[in-house]
């Protein structure tokens, strides 16, 4: 048998799940493939289990496919063949599927797989000829009680609230364990020994282009092959992602919807990797481009969060104006709250836009006085510029005196007439708003409109042109179908109802969105 040299505990336990189907493939002869992440316990199980002087041990770190050589036999003997997940050479590969072929056909030879990884793809035309047991990578984790057993061993006595802890830290994973106890139940320092085990064990064993991609991908929790093509700058995404497969089960989910997630051991001990390997401007970079990448696919959310994390004033500050120029009704100013609040007020203080969007956001949290604030700074902006600023400025305040929640519906007549004169003679452009605030209703809607329907009729004659006008494409069909909300409630002819129902619903159709968004 070949020298074993694996980091090993002599307090060793047998998870029970793991055990019960080792021993079934025993029994029966069965070829057996075990996996699982680095130190969960895969050799340890074999060994412990094993009549060693009727079995052989290969690494395949260590040991090349023409240096096993084993006949057939006149009882029964097993073959242990470990570290499958380092065969990345093509040629080496293919020597050793013959030696596993030729393993599985002799007589009275129990043959047992060994990897970090699920059943490698260079295996499977051997998969469908031999019914293979496995024992994957849940199978070895610790129960509560098997790790309260473990750990009494070295004398370690905790609650059952601080053995949760403990055992939440690794999942049950028994180098997990074993670093605990030594680090006598100091959970930081646990975490970080795991981490420096896998870098030191696992990581340098890598060739550079794998340790790069997965330094690179760190820095977020889940990603597409898009995003990763962008942090790394590769275009062979796909093909690192299925190495690092080979190499070691490191993924929770494996390409789900197209989205990959590193698991959480993994990533911590990377980015401790990447904060040693790079530079701080190298590390930013990335999450400016990760933020980039998050802004294209028009989620602000995580586009904020990746800029935040080196204090990027400058693209937080592009990105909420980019925001507050949309409808609120596709806008994220709820969502995006606690970025808007935090904003100094001297930056606020310079973009109209960020002074409408903050004036808006804080009417929506009902926070009137601070919403006040701000248009009357608005106000004093559009009499001190001219030019652009003014007119954005001014088309900003329009927008509000429009949409601002608490300001209610008086004097919207005279406010909706003047807009229609302020818009024919160019002297402001009204920026998209929401008629309804994404509400089912329009009489009812951002605003409380049920007053106008005692005088619907008389309303929709008097401004329905210059509603229609000012609102754009926001407008078209509106007062049809206000009309057709007005006449349902009042109770009115069913056929009436559904006439200005077809009628706002062919006009909005003619480049109206009221029609496709809210209907």
């Amino acid at each position: 048998m070949q020298k074993i040299v694996k980091f090993t505990d002599d307090k060793y336990i047998c998870p029970q799940k793991a055990i019960r189907k080792f021993r079934s493939a025993k029994k029966l002869c069965t070829p057996l493939y075990l996996y699982g992440v680095t130190g969960i316990g895969k050799t340890s199980l074999v060994m412990h289990n094993l009549n060693m002087k009727c079995c052989s041990y290969y690494s395949a770190s260590e040991t090349s496919a023409d240096q096993i050589k084993i006949k057939e036999q006149s009882a029964e003997y097993t073959v242990v063949l470990d570290d499958l997940q380092n065969l990345t050479d093509t040629t080496e590969r293919e020597n050793y599927f013959e030696v596993i072929r030729k393993l599985l056909s002799l007589n009275n030879v129990w043959l047992i797989l060994i990897a970090r990884c699920p059943f490698p793809r260079w295996l499977l035309p051997l998969r469908t000829k031999y019914i293979f047991a496995e024992i994957e990578e849940s199978d070895f984790l610790f129960s509560l009680d098997e790790q309260i057993t473990y750990l009494e061993q070295y004398d370690i006595h905790l609650t059952l609230e601080e053995h949760q802890k403990a055992w939440n830290l690794g999942g049950g994973n028994a180098l997990s364990l074993l670093f605990f106890v030594m680090e006598k139940g100091n959970l930081e320092l646990t975490q970080r020994r795991q981490w420096d085990y896998l870098e030191t064990h696992v990581y340098d064993r890598w060739d550079l282009e794998l340790q790069e991609f997965f330094m690179d991908i760190s820095i977020v929790e889940t990603f597409t092959v898009g995003l990763a093509s962008m942090l790394t700058g590769r275009s062979d995404v796909e093909k690192l992602i299925f190495r690092a497969e080979e190499v070691g089960n490191f993924f929770d989910i494996r390409g789900t919807d197209g989205i990959w997630k590193c698991r959480w051991p993994m990533r911590k001990s990377m980015q401790q990797r990447l904060r040693r390997k790079r530079s701080i401007e190298q590390i930013n970079h990335l999450y400016y481009t990760a933020g980039l990448y998050y802004e294209l696919e028009e989620k602000p959310l995580e586009a904020l969060s990746m800029y935040e994390k080196y204090n990027d004033m400058e693209s937080i500050s592009r990105l909420l104006i980019s925001n507050a120029r949309k409808n609120p009704s596709v806008g994220h100013f709820y969502e995006l709250r606690k970025y808007y609040l935090k904003l100094q007020e001297e930056l606020i203080s310079r973009s109209p836009v960020l002074m409408a969007g903050i004036s808006l956001l804080q009417s929506m949290l009902m926070n009137i006085e601070e919403s006040n604030r701000w248009y009357h700074q608005l106000e004093k902006f559009a009499e001190e510029h001219s030019g652009s600023m003014g007119k954005e400025a001014r088309s900003r305040l329009l927008y509000l005196k429009i949409s601002l929640p608490h300001t209610g519906t008086a004097n919207m007549i005279d406010l909706l007439k003047n807009a229609d004169l302020l818009i024919h003679n160019k002297k402001v452009v009204l920026p998209e708003l929401s008629v309804t605030s994404n509400l089912p209703s329009i009489m009812n809607g951002g605003k409380d409109f049920c007053e106008w329907s005692k005088r619907d009729t008389e309303l929709a004659l008097m401004i329905g042109k210059s509603v229609e006008f000012v609102l754009g494409k926001y407008g078209k069909g509106l007062v049809s179908l206000a009309l057709a909300e007005s006449y349902l409630e009042k109770g009115k002819d069913i056929f009436e109802i559904f006439s200005k129902v077809e009628k706002g619903r062919m006009d909005a159709g003619r480049g109206g969105v009221c029609w496709n968004r809210f209907l």
